[in-house]
């Protein structure tokens, strides 16, 4: 319901969210990696008076409802950033190369990453936070190494879907 009403605001959003999974690569489906740009844009750009409950939970219908009007207008102009409607290149698809590229298995160059059979069955609010985290990096090489390091110990205990 949150998507419908984003698509009914920003009608090109569906075609530039095809463009973007296109090109950064399939980890979730788009519905998710909407509501995770909108949940990430919640977080980088809090509106006045928000509750912090209210700043990382999932975006519902009522949020996107009344973002014009309640005060969340950085919220929309950060979640714009993140999905650019003009198919360019925005923090989303940026965060999800990122993600991928640091997380992903290589049996020569990253053989303790993930396989993507796993990488497409990461629970969506682990994706959310990770893309978080890549858009806070704010890194247009990618992670360094030891970010990587990082980000493949959540893994290391035995990962149950």
């Amino acid at each position: 319901m949150t998507y419908s009403i984003i698509k009914q605001q920003y009608p090109e959003i569906h075609d530039c969210m095809k463009e973007i999974m296109g090109r950064a690569g399939r980890l979730a489906g788009e519905v998710d990696w909407v509501l995770a740009a909108l949940r990430v844009a919640k977080t980088v750009a809090p509106w006045d008076n928000a509750k912090e409950w209210e700043v990382i939970g999932r975006p519902g219908p009522d949020f996107v409802s009344q973002w014009k009007v309640d005060g969340e207008e950085g919220v929309r102009k950060a979640f714009l950033k993140m999905i650019p409607l003009d198919n360019g290149t925005g923090m989303l698809e940026a965060a999800l190369k990122h993600v991928r590229e640091a997380l992903s298995y290589d049996a020569s160059s990253h053989p303790e990453g993930l396989p993507a059979i796993l990488l497409g069955r990461l629970p969506r609010e682990l994706v959310d936070v990770l893309i978080l985290f890549a858009v806070k990096m704010n890194r247009a090489e990618g992670w360094p190494e030891k970010h990587r390091a990082m980000l493949r110990a959540l893994f290391r205990r035995p990962f149950v879907i």
